[in-house]
């Protein structure tokens, strides 16, 4: 709401002497400019009235009344300025009344003596838009019609109120926004106009003529109002003492004094006064934060329809931007919202303008828009409102209540305009269209606006008849509405949430919300009603419409509160503290005559502040009392401990059973032992007990006490209740499992031997089913062998404890007498609870640690429970999972019945909610339970859990570990699981690493959460299996799995030629035995797949005893200066070289060959120009490729042949030779480079293979730029394929990386070595150095000597 106005109206009040009323006669107070009551003063007038513009001043209208009319008139913007005079005349020979002096109409604080610049007038908004109110007396219809038969007939005339600004420009002016709403008032009081022009105000000659023509009786006008509206309030205060006349517009017949038992001064009203009323100024209560509320909100693209509109801003800006127009032709203009719950819906707010803007209007009263709710036949379920033509020609915001409507649960509000006037005429615009609840629910600043007032009608002569309605208007005053309505349940929504923050507390109330008692409010209300009258006692605030009688029998004993009367009929207690308490009375509607209407029921509400606001507690049916029933929610409760039977005997009845000493090693018990007979049914049934809210069961049960059960029948033990006196009985609470939709997962309350092998104490909130005047319990074993036996100790049916003790105490009769290890009124936990769990369930881990249950045998209950845990600094529960499967030992899980429910309780096991994820209601002292609804029994759809975590997000930016640290791989802080690792010593590691071996199961070692960023490096040490034979199987796998992800994902995926790789192929972050089986560095740059959330990462290697993987080295963050070249590893922000490597950056000062040529002929092994082979080796397996010997690579893994770096500054080609018959492209050769010594690779060529053909092929390739530095490193490769698919053999021959221009300092050689040197010669095929040819010393000897390649521009070369 923008603004709101209220008002109250009270009739026939009791009479009163000596009346005070405050002067009403004001000029620019904070709230009214102008006003005169023509009362305030004797012979004068508050005011002074002048001449202006030509205008005389007149007497003072008669204060007679006839026939009374409240005329409320929205200025025009240019009656809104400095210096405005007003004029009230009647034509055709009425005198004109006085014009009043120039008042200022903009602002509240100056007399204004400028004149507004009509010309530039704009339509901008300005709070200080001023309504102008005032009474008119005439003889037309109103709303109290009078005739006068003595008079003749009445003739038209035309009451007009004219204003006159002063004569001087003001250029500072500011125009107040644009509000005109003329209305007409019957047929003989015309619509009011303003004019603006000063031409047409009367000139001096004409004071005192009179026009031709005549007129029939006479008008008057009283209270004249300008109010003020540049600085709306947001609270109004009033006491009274002395009262402000600036926060009420109007109150005609009040008087103000100390009557009716008032405290001090108080607003008076009596039956004298023709109109009993009080208006309050306006009030703005808009609130911001509304939106949480909304039911339906405007988007007019989405399931509105609309008929004769479009969106367009022809009406100006109706609220923002566009709106929508209705131009159409004839009726077609309408316009229906989405269809909305309107049992929820309290009121309609919506922007509108009728001929607003650019938009037309002729002002024709038929041209109005009707707002009505309509149901999906289209019919009209009720009339909103009507909005008239000549109220909206400037845009505003309108806001109806809604009616609730309790038998449609679907209907839509709509608007409607019968008559246009054709296409384009008195077109109209709606915007921002918004639909909100009766009372706010979610909004915190809209429940703190509140109507507070006293209020006394019993102290005048007929009491009886009084009658106050209280009333809002939220477009100043044209219409009102009452601000609550009568609402019987289910016929409205929403809550009442009142708070003060301006406040004095009532005698006896003290404290920051006056909640707090002086003295203790009782606990114990019991009210008998005897007596010789019905005086309330002092727990009984009042009784209304009741009297003390047998009229309706004897309904519990003696008299009763008999509710016969006229008028209100309601019993309020006073306040009682109900912290420990149930309520509950006698109160039905018996033999008195019966009622007739559903209205006619009796309601039992309860308030918590002080009777401002009422919640239904029970209401009691008109059909269900017609004979007296007892309702007592107190003192009704069932307690045994088994050592007390005898004395409570007539409570507990007891089939098939006994009262055992030491049963199962508790001292007293009812068990149940011994061989079937007659097929009786074990029994152990309570008598009947009133049930009501708040009610619990608590009992001890165990079953077997240690033997196994028999498998043969059903011999689980029901708990249920009946509430016919054991004619029918039923599940307390009935099983909920999938696939059935449940609330709530639950196997009720059948109880399994497995799950109480020992003594378990079981709690039960009793359900609504359960409530009643007499229920009964009983727990029934319908089948049993010899072995079945089970026993019950201590029965508890009564009122709850606070928190159910949090499933760790015994409840009694609303205290809980807490376990050992539990302390507080609700049985808190004495000591601090653990806040994670880290449960790998390997060799070391103790179960008991973090588990309460574990129960899972090949039959019945398959469940385990955690410990209370502290999960207020939780953030996830992590787990691994297995349902069935198609092994013999881990088989079935088909069915969605067969699967595994996770669920959370807050209050030690007694009630459980499904686990989706940790939402902020399960923040506390939880406790987890993973249990199998249903199973196929033995050897069927088994399931496994495993790496139970429960912890909190860290987003750790950087991860470190080289683990030399401690002699447990968890205590570094950095790793979440780690399942069977141990550091120590592995594959002649020098340092500690750590090493995953020696375990059946899955191999993980898993981070905590990271938030990476792009750039960053993971950098880690791995060595696999500590072997050069190449494994298939049991590979392992670096993986990711994204917060907010379904799964893991590998950090890179293999890529291949038959894939859209981008240029980045690789086997991806996989890693096998044999080309990692021995310690190699990996680092992977973190790309934006891997920064784009936090995430975990996980080496993991499928389960096998014999399997095994080692990692050091971990560094995952921001990296150090080029990776260290990858000849060391980075640590604490700097790199620690490897061997002979030197800081900061570990590269090597090592020079590096120009280039490199190999025919694979060198005593049958590659030249020392490889780094490594893999898969590879010397021969001509494929055939000649060239000439000799070939790199021959037919391994059963990985095939790859990598270079030394190289220096190719200078190079620009190589050759290569493949070979053999290959059947997929995925066989093909993949060529690529890298620059930063294996970190990064860089396509060169993909060799396509040539399917089912193995012909030779020669390949020559130019260098790209990017390829040509000091130490590049060539790699040839053939992808692994897909699970070891048998792919083509492969050789390579002749590989040469030629040079195009020489080393500049060239270079000398004079063989004094084994082999040539390979940093100065290209080719040196089958030459030796030796001494020949009488040569001195060394010779480089070939048969043919022009096979000896030399560089090209080459100096110092010696002799040959």
């Amino acid at each position: 709401m923008e603004h709101v106005l209220m008002r109250c109206i009270l009739f026939y009040t009791a009479p009163t002497t000596s009346p005070l009323r405050p002067a009403l006669a004001e000029i620019h107070s904070d709230s009214i400019i102008f006003r005169d009551d023509f009362d305030s003063f004797d012979g004068n007038t508050a005011v002074e009235y002048h001449i202006c513009s030509g205008y005389t001043v007149l007497s003072r209208p008669p204060t007679d009344a006839n026939a009374l009319k409240t005329v409320l008139i929205r200025l025009p913007p240019k009656a809104r300025g400095q210096g405005i005079c007003f004029k009230w005349s009647q034509a055709p020979t009425v005198p004109r009344p006085p014009n009043v002096m120039p008042y200022g109409t903009t602002t509240p604080a100056d007399f204004g003596v400028g004149l507004p610049n009509f010309s530039d007038h704009t339509e901008d908004d300005d709070d200080s838009y001023s309504p102008s109110e005032f009474d008119i007396l005439g003889e037309g219809h109103s709303d109290n019609e009078y005739h006068d038969t003595t008079k003749p007939p009445k003739t038209t005339r035309e009451t007009t109120t004219n204003y006159a600004p002063d004569e001087f420009d003001d250029p500072d002016y500011t125009t107040p926004p644009y509000y005109p709403r003329t209305t007409s008032y019957s047929y003989d009081i015309h619509a009011v106009e303003v004019h603006d022009d000063p031409d047409v105000l009367a000139s001096p000659s004409e004071v005192g003529q009179e026009a031709s023509g005549s007129y029939q009786g006479c008008w008057a006008i009283d209270h004249v109002l300008i109010v003020n509206m540049a600085h709306v309030p947001s609270t109004l205060q009033d006491a009274f003492n002395p009262v402000n006349p600036s926060d009420w517009l109007s109150l005609p017949g009040a008087y103000f004094k100390q009557q009716c038992h008032s405290e001090d001064t108080a607003m008076v009203f009596n039956h004298e006064s023709p109109m009993t009323a009080v208006s309050s100024r306006d009030l703005d209560l808009s609130v911001k934060d509304y939106r949480d509320d909304l039911i339906l909100e405007e988007e007019f693209e989405s399931n509105w329809q609309v008929s004769g509109g479009h969106i367009d801003v022809l009406c100006g800006i109706i609220h923002s931007d566009n709106s929508m127009v209705f131009t159409g032709p004839g009726k077609s203009r309408k316009i229906c919202s989405p269809f909305i719950d309107p049992r929820k819906a309290g009121n309609v707010r919506f922007n509108f303008g009728l001929g607003s803007g650019g938009c037309h209007t002729d002002g024709n009263i038929k041209a109005e828009v009707i707002v009505f709710m309509e149901d999906k036949s289209e019919h009209t379920i009720y009339i909103i409102e009507t909005l008239s033509v000549k109220s909206y020609v400037e845009p505003s915001l309108v806001s109806v209540p809604l009616k609730p409507v309790e038998r449609y649960e679907e209907a839509r509000i709509c608007w409607l305009q019968k008559y246009s006037g054709g296409q384009d005429k008195n077109v109209w615009a709606i915007d921002n269209v918004q639909v909100l609840p009766f009372m706010p629910e979610k909004s915190s600043t809209a429940k703190d606006k509140v109507a507070q007032f006293s209020l006394n009608l019993e102290c005048g002569n007929n009491p009886h008849n009084n009658e106050v309605e209280l009333k809002y208007s939220t477009n100043y005053g044209e219409s009102w509405f009452s601000l609550h309505q009568p609402c019987l349940p289910n016929q409205c929504d929403g809550k009442y949430f009142p708070t003060n923050t301006h406040f004095k507390c009532d005698f006896g109330y003290t404290g920051e919300l006056c909640r707090k008692p002086v003295a203790q409010n009782p606990a114990i209300l019991l009210e008998n009603f005897e007596g010789t009258s019905l005086v309330p006692s002092t727990g009984v605030e009042h009784i209304l419409g009741a009297s003390l009688s047998y009229d309706c029998d004897v309904v519990s004993t003696g008299k009763a509160a008999v509710f016969n009367q006229d008028g209100r009929r309601e019993f309020v207690t006073a306040e009682l503290n109900t912290t420990n308490t149930m309520v509950g009375s006698n109160s039905p509607v018996s033999a008195c005559p019966a009622p007739e209407k559903t209205k006619e029921l009796v309601l039992l509400d309860y308030s918590c502040d002080g009777g401002i606001s009422w919640h239904l507690l029970k209401m009691f049916n008109i059909f269900d009392y017609r004979t007296a029933i007892l309702n007592d929610h107190l003192f009704n409760t069932l307690r045994l401990d088994m050592n007390n039977l005898v004395d409570d005997g007539d409570h507990l009845s007891v089939t098939q059973g006994r009262l055992s000493d030491s049963y199962c090693r508790k001292m007293k018990s009812i068990s149940f032992i011994g061989r079937p007979s007659n097929d009786d049914v074990r029994l152990l049934t309570t008598e009947s007990m009133h049930i009501g809210a708040g009610y619990i069961m608590q009992f001890e049960l165990v079953m077997g006490c240690g033997l196994p059960y028999s498998e043969t029948v059903d011999n689980r033990v029901y708990l249920e209740y009946s509430t016919d006196h054991g004619i029918h009985w039923n599940l307390v609470i009935e099983p909920c499992l999938p696939p059935a939709p449940c609330e709530s997962v639950h196997q009720g309350t059948i109880y399994d031997w497995t799950q109480f092998r020992e003594w378990t104490r079981i709690t039960i909130p009793l359900p609504v089913a359960t409530w009643g005047p007499s229920t009964r319990f009983q727990l029934r074993q319908s089948y049993w062998t010899n072995t079945d036996t089970w026993g019950v100790a201590r029965l508890y049916i009564g009122q709850q404890c606070p928190n159910m003790c949090h499933g760790h105490g015994q409840c009694n009769e609303g205290t809980c007498i807490c376990d050992e290890g539990y302390e507080g009124t609700d049985c808190q936990p004495a000591t601090h609870l653990n806040d994670k769990m880290l449960a790998d369930f390997g060799i070391r881990y103790e179960p008991d640690h973090d588990f309460e249950h574990v129960r899972g045998g090949k039959n019945g209950v398959r469940e385990l429970i955690t410990k209370d845990m502290d999960t207020r600094r939780s953030d996830y529960l992590q787990f691994y999972l297995r349902v069935g499967g198609g092994g013999a030992d881990c088989n079935g899980g088909e069915h969605r019945s067969h699967g595994v429910i996770v669920q959370y309780s807050n209050n030690g096991g007694v009630t459980w909610t499904l686990l989706d994820e940790l939402e902020g209601t399960m923040y506390g002292k939880p406790r987890f339970r993973w249990w199998q609804p249903q199973h196929a029994g033995k050897g069927h759809d088994q399931w496994a859990v495993d790496e139970i975590h429960l912890g909190q997000y860290e987003n750790l930016r950087l991860l470190e570990d080289d683990f030399n640290g401690s002699v447990e791989p968890l205590d570094s802080g950095v790793w979440q699981t780690a399942t069977g690792g141990v550091i120590g010593k592995y594959c002649n590691s020098r340092n500690p690493v750590l090493i995953l071996a020696n375990q059946e199961s899955d191999k993980r070692v898993v981070t905590k959460d990271l938030n990476l960023k792009v750039g960053d490096v993971i950098q880690f040490k791995i060595n696999v299996g500590c072997t050069n034979q190449f494994r298939w199987d049991h590979p392992v796998m670096l993986q990711y799995w994204p917060r907010g992800g379904n799964g893991f994902k590998l950090v890179r995926q293999p890529c291949y030629p038959e894939m859209s790789c981008h240029g980045n192929h690789s086997e991806g972050s996989i890693y096998y035995a044999g080309p990692h089986g021995h310690w190699e560095l990996v680092i992977i740059p973190v790309i934006e797949e891997l920064a784009k959330y936090p995430l975990i990462l996980r080496w993991w290697q499928p389960g096998g005893y014999p399997y095994n993987f080692a990692l050091d080295d971990v560094y995952i963050g921001p990296p150090c200066d080029h990776s260290c070249h990858r000849n060391g590893a980075c640590k604490n922000g700097a790199c620690d070289c490897y061997g002979r490597f030197d800081d900061p950056d570990c590269q090597s000062d090592d020079p590096t060959p120009y280039g490199m040529v190999d025919r694979f002929e060198q005593l049958h092994r590659p030249a020392d120009f490889w780094r490594r082979i893999l898969g590879g080796h010397l021969g001509i397996g494929c055939g000649t490729v060239d000439a000799g010997n070939a790199l021959f690579l037919d391994g059963e893994g990985s095939r790859e042949a990598v270079t030394v770096p190289l220096n190719t500054t200078y190079l620009s080609n190589e050759l290569t030779h493949r070979c053999t018959q290959p059947s997929s492209p995925n066989e093909g050769i993949i060529l690529d480079y890298s620059t930063d010594n294996e970190i990064t690779w860089s396509l060169l060529k993909v060799v396509e293979p040539k399917l089912y053909n193995g012909s030779k092929e020669r390949i020559v390739i130019e260098l790209p730029p990017e390829a040509k530095s000091d130490r590049t490193i060539f790699r040839w490769w053939q992808p692994l394929g897909y699970g070891g698919m048998t792919k083509a053999e492969w050789g390579l021959d002749s590989v040469t990386i030629g040079v195009n221009e020489t080393n500049l300092d060239g270079f000398q050689d004079d063989f004094a070595g084994m082999m040539p040197d390979m940093f100065t010669w290209f080719q040196t095929e089958s030459a030796v150095p030796r001494i020949t040819c009488n040569s001195k010393g060394n010779a480089l000897e070939k048969e043919v000597c022009r096979n000896v390649g030399l560089p090209s521009n080459a100096i110092n070369v010696p002799a040959i």
